[in-house]
């Protein structure tokens, strides 16, 4: 089986669905990112990029909601997988000292080289790590093969968006507009690039499908139950006997 998919994954919560579908775009938002005990956001889209049958872990760890897209239109946008990398590799321990003298600085105001930085940074998580929504105190991120989309540097500055947020400020921001992390930028999408829709509770099956109404014929609802029971539980079968 491989290990990536032809889709790739999105999860929000009721919210976040009624306005993506009903806008066609998907809105960055800040996200707070621990890189080495340093806390910075920065103003992304995630997703990622694991197969159906596969997908087990993930589901509901980030939201009820489960939009998946295909891949197709992940090139189209330039998604790109994260760096992962050690805490103790030597390569991320002094690009880290770098960044700390750069967050110090007016960050629409970076050089050149500063700017190749922030965006390596921007496109770094730790291999492994604390998940403190759930107690984790080494959760293996890897396994979640995050895809990214950052905005770019020229775009943030044009909208006077900061490239990067300490931890205090990224809650003065959130306090400041509702307790969102969004920004006022997206990335538009038609409804025939989704593949999947998927939603925790059965219940919820006529409520998400109205949504969409007669545009989502083509577009494969499930709950997770039905993901974990017909496709995974299929798929584990199907290697029970390709081992036999």
């Amino acid at each position: 089986m491989g290990l990536s998919s032809n889709v790739v994954w999105h999860q929000t919560d009721i919210g976040g669905l009624k306005a993506i579908i009903g806008g066609k775009s998907i809105k960055y938002s800040y996200s707070l990112e621990t890189i080495n005990g340093e806390e910075i956001a920065f103003p992304m889209i995630s997703f990622c990029d694991i197969a159906l049958a596969d997908i087990t872990e993930y589901l509901g760890k980030y939201g009820k909601y489960t939009i998946g897209f295909k891949r197709d239109w992940g090139r189209k946008i330039q998604l790109s997988p994260v760096w992962y990398r050690d805490k103790n590799a030597l390569s991320l321990r002094e690009q880290m000292k770098v960044f700390k003298e750069i967050r110090k600085k007016d960050s629409f105001s970076l050089s050149e080289n500063e700017i190749m930085m922030w965006y390596s940074i921007a496109y770094t998580k730790n291999h492994t790590g604390k998940l403190l929504k759930y107690n984790f105190e080494s959760y293996r991120f890897y396994d979640e093969r995050e895809l990214r989309l950052v905005l770019s540097y020229e775009d943030l500055c044009n909208a006077k968006i900061k490239p990067f947020m300490s931890k205090e400020e990224y809650e003065v921001y959130k306090k400041s507009n509702k307790k969102s992390s969004l920004i006022d930028k997206s990335i538009p999408f038609e409804y025939n690039d989704i593949a999947y829709i998927l939603y925790s509770d059965k219940s919820q099956s006529n409520k998400v499908r109205s949504l969409l109404g007669a545009e989502g014929k083509k577009i494969v609802f499930l709950s997770y139950d039905q993901v974990m029971q017909d496709i995974i539980g299929a798929s584990h079968n199907r290697e029970s006997e390709e081992r036999r």
